[in-house]
C-alpha cells in the first residue's frame, strides 16, 4: 500500500566538514549519523553493543559490512550487521542492525522496551536532534506498509508525533526512556510511521 501523503524523513542536506579521526568516540540515546553524502539520519541505541537506524537512509546504497558514522565529526561507530530489505517477501522492514564498534562507548540510558504491548492511547516519547516531542500510539496493528515511493515497505504502527527531515531512524520511546521503534516516516498533520522494536529484532537480531 503507497501513502503518498507520507515523507521520508532523511532529506537534510549537509555541509558539515570532517573532523580528525581519534580512537574512541562516544554515542548516546538519538545520535545523528551520516546518511547518503548530502544527508543525515538518527540512530536508536539499544545497549552497549547494538543500535538500529532506518535502511531509507542509505537510499538502497548500503550493504552489510558499511561503516556507520556520526554527523558532527564524521568518527565511525559501527557497521552494518543485518538489512531489513533481506528478509522475506512481506515481512521487509525499513531498518537496518548496526554493530557498535569496540571503540564506541554508549554514554546515557538506553534500553529495549516491549514494543509488542503497545496499544492505542499508550503515551510515548520520540527524540532526535533537536525534536523532543510527546504523543500516544495512535494504531497498534503493525501492518505492510509501503512509504513514500515504495521502495522501502515495513510493518509500521502509527504515532501522534511531529518529525523532521533528518530525524529518520530515531528512537520511539516508551516511559522509561526505553526503544520501543524506530522512525520510518512523518507527515504535517503529526503522524508518524515507526517500526516496532520486537519485529526489528526478530528478524535483523
Amino acid at each position: 500500500m503507497k501513502l503518498t501523503r507520507y515523507l521520508l524523513a532523511a532529506a537534510v542536506a549537509l555541509t558539515t566538514a570532517a573532523a580528525p579521526a581519534h580512537a574512541a568516540t562516544s554515542i548516546g540515546q538519538a545520535t545523528a549519523i551520516k546518511a547518503v553524502e548530502g544527508y543525515r539520519c538518527t540512530l536508536s541505541v539499544v545497549d552497549a553493543h547494538t543500535a538500529y537506524t532506518a535502511q531509507h537512509c542509505g537510499m538502497g546504497t548500503w550493504n552489510v559490512g558499511d561503516t556507520i558514522y556520526t554527523l558532527e565529526d564524521r568518527q565511525p561507530i559501527g557497521t552494518i550487521a543485518a538489512l531489513g530489505s533481506d528478509l522475506p517477501y512481506g515481512q521487509q522492514l525499513d531498518a537496518v542492525k548496526v554493530d557498535l564498534l569496540p571503540g564506541t562507548r554508549v554514554v546515557g540510558h538506553v534500553g529495549r522496551g516491549d514494543s509488542a504491548s503497545l496499544r492505542n492511547g499508550d503515551s510515548v516519547r520520540f527524540q532526535a536532534p533537536g525534536n523532543d516531542s510527546i504523543g500516544f500510539i495512535t494504531y497498534d496493528a503493525p501492518r505492510h506498509l509501503a512509504v513514500g515511493d515504495d521502495s522501502f515497505p515495513s510493518l509500521l504502527i502509527n504515532a501522534s508525533i511531529t518529525t523532521y527531515g533528518g530525524n529518520s531512524g530515531g528512537p520511539l520511546l516508551d516511559g522509561q526512556n526505553n526503544v520501543v521503534g524506530v522512525l520510518s516516516g512523518g507527515s504535517d498533520d503529526n503522524d508518524a510511521l515507526f517500526t516496532p522494536l520486537h519485529l526489528i529484532e526478530q528478524g535483523l537480531g
